[in-house]
């Protein structure tokens, strides 16, 4: 391909890699920006309804209470209770002043009055007064203190209303004298939440009572006051919060959810504790996040014109690049004919321009020198050929450090592989005899069945006792052939596994070649555990038991891959001393001390014959090893991955057949303290 096609193709594939990484994130970035936005005005919008409805309930309950305490009603209540023929006029005065409260208080629709044995004895509808409330929330909670009955239909009145009552006391004595009850319809709790202020075309914000119904209206369902049921996950949550938290502030997650009429919508809600209800206050998903589609057409539009722009902005620069080389090119291809004359060099000030120029320099030196073209020749071959054989040595050198580092790690591997697969050719060959011995035996029998009849084969069909032996002998042997097929089916199990093992094994050692230099949240406890998994096979074979010593500890950041290499080192060291160690009980033991001064402690602990003073010394060396068939870079290149994670790794020995402890000492620093 020439390179001014190469150059524009470059363009345009950078712009291609650009656009479709930068579009995405920032569609992601707008869309949650968007969410967010809406969330909070949702929020804004909920928490301002919520104080609305809180400070109106309580103007009705400082109104109700300053109407109880009248000294009228005290009278009023005293005199019936005492059946004084006189109490008439302080009953009507009474009933005079609740209703003119009643004028004043336009959401009030009537007041009236109990007396201590739930009877209503002054009233603002007479045809009430008599009537026994005793068994009322109204009077029960009213007894108590300033109460609010929950919203309800009124079959009488055909209101819907809630009821505040308190006690009427006697401002000498303190003695109960009855309950003031004063009613009042939901219109003011519905001109709150029937404010669309700021909620576009779909937002609303309703009541939901502590039995999950809507008690205030719905801006797209009629009449849905104590029938509509919400049971979404907005209000599910609410009932949990009132659970866990009771009356404690807490956060309000905000959500996506399917509502009560199934849309999806964008959503949170908030709390009356007073009664118990739950304020939601939601938007329909589709036109929450209208705006993304304008960015979606702007994403299209800059994934289309910035590629093509970039392809062409690569054709131009490609020409002013390629036509100086063209040039060159052409002197090149004269100047190889023979003609040391042509001249090539141009006035560009670019690398080009002096490359040019140099290049007319060597034409120059070309014609003075002595060397003949036969000569030169020969030297630029051998230049090129010792340059190539030089490459080759670099590249060799380079591959075999590479495969020095990973031999320790590999011959594990290829050692667990190897007999996994063995486990197969052994499972693979069972089941070939099995299948073979089937078939021999299966014509054993029908050879030996034959001859044992060959001579009652003309009364085979007439007589009944020898006509019932083949039956027999088939249904024996249908058996027998199912048994087999269990066994075939038991030995293909066992292969299934095997190879399972052999991709726990395959994902292990990739995840432990892999360094990404990644800090991230990780868990110590599966860290060890994926270390401990790598060496399975190789602990099995040299009979060594390993102990866990370790509490659950929080996850805590670093990066994941070292710490599994240097636990895999580790444990591999550990287990190479306990194979040579002659030791019939073999333990290796892996603990995790609690964090003390920001550091957590991991340490291995073998039982083996333990290590030399003069060795201790040199044991994080590169080269050191006391192995037979070691290359002494597993623990070198632990100790420089514990050093570049800010930890560091030590031994310790008590001396021979004492046994070694390696311990691993890093940072302590969870997800919490990072924040």
């Amino acid at each position: 391909m020439k390179i001014a096609n190469k150059i524009s193709f470059s363009f345009l594939i950078t712009a291609l890699i650009l656009t479709g990484i930068a579009a995405p994130i920032f569609y992601i970035t707008a869309r949650n920006n968007l969410e967010n936005a809406i969330f909070a005005h949702l929020k804004t919008n909920a928490r301002s309804r919520t104080r609305h409805i809180e400070t109106l309930l309580e103007e009705h309950k400082k109104k109700v209470k300053i109407l109880a305490s009248d000294i009228s009603f005290q009278n009023s209540l005293k005199l019936k209770v005492d059946d004084n023929p006189s109490s008439s006029k302080d009953i009507e005065t009474s009933t005079l002043e609740l209703k003119e409260a009643l004028k004043q208080e336009k959401q009030f629709y009537e007041i009236f009055a109990l007396n201590p044995d739930g009877e209503v004895v002054i009233s603002t509808n007479e045809s009430t007064i008599g009537l026994d409330k005793s068994t009322d929330a109204s009077f029960l909670g009213g007894k108590e203190g300033v109460y609010i009955k929950d919203a309800y239909y009124s079959k009488t009145t055909g209101k819907r209303a809630i009821a505040i009552s308190t006690p009427i006391l006697d401002d000498e004595t303190r003695e109960f004298l009855g309950v003031l009850v004063a009613r009042l319809e939901l219109t003011g709790l519905n001109e709150i939440t029937a404010d669309m202020t700021g909620l576009g075309k779909t937002g609303e914000i309703y009541l939901v009572n502590k039995e999950g119904y809507m008690i205030t209206p719905s801006r797209f369902i009629k009449d849905t006051f104590l029938k509509q049921k919400v049971d979404t996950e907005n209000t599910r949550k609410y009932f949990e919060d009132i659970k866990k938290f009771g009356r404690k502030p807490h956060l309000h997650k905000p959500l996506k959810y399917t509502d009560y009429r199934s849309i999806r919508v964008l959503g949170l809600h908030d709390h009356i504790y007073d009664m118990q209800w739950c304020l939601c206050a939601e938007i329909d998903e589709k036109e929450a996040l209208a705006p993304l589609a304008k960015i979606k057409i702007l994403f299209v539009i800059t994934m289309t014109f910035v590629p093509i722009a970039a392809w062409l902005i690569g054709i131009f620069v490609s020409k002013l690049i390629s036509g100086p080389i063209q040039k060159l090119h052409i002197g090149t291809e004269a100047i190889g004919k023979g003609n040391l004359d042509y001249k090539v060099g141009t006035d560009a000030k670019d690398e080009i321009g002096q490359l040019s120029r140099a290049f007319d320099k060597m034409t120059d030196d070309l014609k003075k020198s002595t060397t003949s073209i036969e000569n030169l020749n020969q030297e630029i071959t051998e230049h090129k050929q010792a340059q190539a054989e030089l490459q080759a040595a670099q590249e060799k050198l380079i591959d075999t450090a590479r495969h020095v580092g990973m031999a320790e790690t590999a011959t594990d591997v290829l050692h667990n592989v190897g007999n996994i697969l063995n486990s197969v050719s052994v499972t693979t060959a069972s089941i070939r005899k099995r299948v073979h011995d089937s078939k021999v035996s299966y014509l054993t029998e029908v050879v030996g069945l034959l001859e044992e009849h060959a001579a009652d084969l003309d009364t085979f069909i007439t007589t009944e006792e020898q006509g019932r032996k083949l039956p027999a002998f088939l249904a024996n042997l249908s058996k027998e052939l199912i048994a087999e097929q269990e066994l075939y089916l038991e030995a293909l199990e066992t292969l299934t596994k095997h190879v399972e093992h052999m991709a726990e094994i395959i994902r292990l050692q990739q995840s432990y070649s892999k360094t990404t230099g990644l800090v991230e949240s990780a868990s110590i406890a599966e860290i060890i555990e994926d270390a401990i998994r790598i060496n399975t096979e190789a602990l099995s074979r040299h009979g060594v038991e390993v102990k866990r010593e370790f509490a659950d500890l929080p996850p805590v950041l670093l990066d994941h891959h070292k710490a599994l290499q240097i636990l895999t080192n580790l444990i591999s060291n550990a287990k190479y001393a306990l194979s040579d160690s002659g030791r019939d009980d073999k333990i290796l033991t892996i603990c995790v001390t609690e964090p003390q001064g920001g550091h957590f402690r991991i340490e291995v602990h073998d039982n083996g014959t333990g290590i030399t003073e003069e060795n201790l010394a040199r044991i994080f060396e590169h080269g050191f090893t006391t192995k037979k068939h070691g290359y002494g870079f597993g623990l070198h290149s632990a100790a420089i991955a514990a050093k570049e994670m800010n930890g560091s790794l030590t031994a310790h020995s008590d001396g021979h057949g004492k046994g070694t402890v390696l311990a691993l000492e890093l940072p302590f620093k969870t997800q919490e303290i990072a924040k």
